[in-house]
């Protein structure tokens, strides 16, 4: 079997495979920004173990703690 590369028209070959490549970047974008988005709270609250709060760092309101026992 022998391949005639004479056939092959190169530029329709590069276009489809350069616009492969953007959609696999867009691809990869998006999947960046939904870990970012889904991330964005980790780390949001602090607690303060000597007096029981709850230090919200985005707003700066501190919450009292309370252990329910039941």
């Amino acid at each position: 079997m022998k391949y005639n590369l004479s056939k092959i028209n190169f530029d329709v070959l590069f276009k489809t495979l350069f616009l492969f490549f953007i959609a696999y970047f867009l691809y990869l974008l998006t999947l960046i920004s939904i870990q970012m988005k889904n991330n964005t709270d980790v780390g949001r609250y602090q607690f303060m173990n000597d007096s029981r709060l709850i230090i919200d760092t985005k707003t700066g309101k501190v919450t009292h703690f309370e252990v329910s026992h039941e």
